[in-house]
């Protein structure tokens, strides 16, 4: 409107034969005052665009100090709350101190005004409130000299059922490595620290395979050869090899160790039944294998450049040779020589037991991941062969298994839980144990995606695997197979071990975290 007016007091244009108006004074004047307000308001709205833009600067500053005020706090109260559970702190002065003392640990650096902190404290949580003041130095232009920002957290102990499954390496290369003083003290701690929890812990010690122990029921277990692995190691041209015959004719007792089940229940929880034999165990009786586990004099035949017995006439006491393992000295070789020497122990609240298997373990043989998986698996199952564990559905329980290996899947000479590698029962070629290798390493693979689906977490230690090609394709399978990436641990030393189980007791303590 103002440019119409201005242009309305122009003057007509001088033209031939005609004559302009000269300009008013009046007019004059108006243009002048009119291009001084102009200049009034736009200082005037420079002003406003600067103020609103430094106190965009001074609000992003606030909202800064909000966000570590509360990433601090609701670490103080988090540690507030596990020292209820874990330490059994009950004093509320103690507990508030402790909140404080973290919430300073943690802003030391990232703030520096002055906080005030409220913190209230009842059995099974801890509530605080942490406010601060701040200074606005753009805003106080328009009379806003500081502004204050608050933050709420509250940590509760839930009422949740804790069941846990400690599935140990107890393989030779343990003691080779020098690592069974590291992994024993370790599991040591890690049951201190998860008692005051009241949890049920299983353990499953694993190498080849897994030893159920001898509280087993027969009805889980294959003792007439139905299961279609069942003497397949064996030479069955005049008829089905049964393992527990084998034991009879030798004068040997079998020594719990089972083999892995026909495919596919070697993958899944499904529970044994004798209407299903795929389902059933199989008693591992190991064949006499040159040079290793050669417990026989005499039979021996040549499969792939291994030399192996598997003629059960061959399996009488009066062929049977004394050689010494030397796994285990004053020992000597039998059909249970590659059969862990440590039982399960099922879901028990008797900490005391598992404390005293810890010490005792006793640490030979290769590794053969799924065994230990599997089994680890079986002793949280709510159904057989063990069924202690709650029900998968159970929403006030948490079922973790923890897997603490050394190694990699490693297929040597002598039989282990997949048998041995001429049986093909793994749909292998029957040439050698390093075609077999990968076929373990792909059942691992669908045995850790059926644990995660069931609703167990897993969580995974590699110790001391060390940097080369191979431990990296090693290290990612295991980042697969547990429930997260950030729930696999590369501990490469004790320290970093007893850090990882530290870790892992955090992250199963059922405490919940409100804002």
């Amino acid at each position: 409107m103002r440019y119409f007016s201005r242009l309305s007091l122009q003057a007509p244009r001088r033209s031939e034969g005609t004559f302009a108006f000269p300009r008013s004074v009046a007019s004059q004047r108006l243009v002048r005052d009119e291009r001084g307000t102009i200049a009034v308001m736009f200082g005037a709205a420079a002003s406003v665009l600067l103020l609103a833009s430094g106190g965009a600067v001074d609000i992003g500053r606030i909202y800064g100090a909000n966000q570590r005020l509360q990433s601090a706090l609701d670490a103080a109260v988090l540690a507030a709350a596990r020292g209820i559970l874990i330490e059994n702190l009950t004093a509320p002065d103690s507990i508030q101190a402790n909140v404080r003392t973290m919430l300073v640990e943690n802003l030391k650096v990232a703030m520096t005004v002055p906080i005030t902190l409220d913190v209230s404290v009842e059995e099974r949580a801890v509530e605080a409130v942490a406010s601060v003041q701040l200074e606005t130095p753009i805003l106080a232009l328009a009379g806003i000299k500081s502004m204050k920002t608050n933050v709420r957290s509250r940590a509760s102990i839930a009422e949740t059922n804790l069941e846990v499954s400690l599935v140990v390496d107890t393989t030779g290369s343990m003691k080779i490595n020098g690592h069974v003083g590291s992994v024993t003290s370790a599991l040591s701690d890690l049951i201190n620290d998860l008692e005051p929890l009241a949890p049920k812990i299983a353990m499953v010690p694993f190498s080849e395979m897994v030893n159920i122990g001898p509280a087993y029921q027969s009805s889980w277990i294959d003792l007439d050869g139905r299961s279609p692995t069942h003497g397949i190691m064996f030479d069955e041209t005049s008829g089905p090899v049964i393992h527990h015959n084998l034991f009879s004719s030798m004068g040997i007792q079998w020594g719990n160790c089972v083999e892995m089940r026909a495919q596919p229940y070697d993958v899944t929880d499904d529970p044994p039944v004798s209407s299903n034999p795929s389902t059933l165990f199989v008693p591992f009786f190991g064949p006499a294998v040159s040079p290793f586990a050669n417990y026989l004099r005499a039979g021996y035949s040549n499969i792939q450049g291994a030399g192996v017995v598997r003629d059960r006439t061959r399996y009488i006491p009066a062929n049977r040779a004394s050689i010494a393992d030397p796994g285990h000295p004053g020992d000597f070789y039998t059909p249970n020589s590659n059969c862990n020497r440590n039982p399960i122990i099922p879901l028990t609240t008797d900490y005391g037991q598992i404390r005293s298997r810890i010490a005792s373990l006793d640490f030979d043989g290769g590794t053969n991941i799924p065994s230990g998986l599997s089994w680890g698996w079986h002793v949280l199952s709510p159904g057989e062969p063990f069924a202690q564990g709650a029900a998968y559905s159970a929403l006030d329980t948490r079922k973790v298994l923890v897997l603490l290996t050394d190694g990699q899947n490693d297929m040597k000479v002598e039989a282990n839980g997949f048998g041995m590698f001429y049986d093909k029962r793994m749909g292998q070629t029957g040439k050698s144990w390093i075609a077999m290798t990968p076929l373990v390493d792909a059942r691992m693979d669908l045995l850790c995606k059926n644990i995660k689906a069931s609703g167990v977490v897993i969580y995974i230690i590699s110790y001391a695997l060390g940097n080369t090609g191979e431990t990296a394709k090693q290290k990612a399978r295991m980042d697969k197979c547990a429930s997260s990436p950030d729930s696999h641990f590369d501990a490469e030393n004790p320290a970093e071990l007893r850090r990882a189980l530290v870790n892992i007791v955090r992250s199963v303590t059922p405490i919940t975290l409100e804002r």
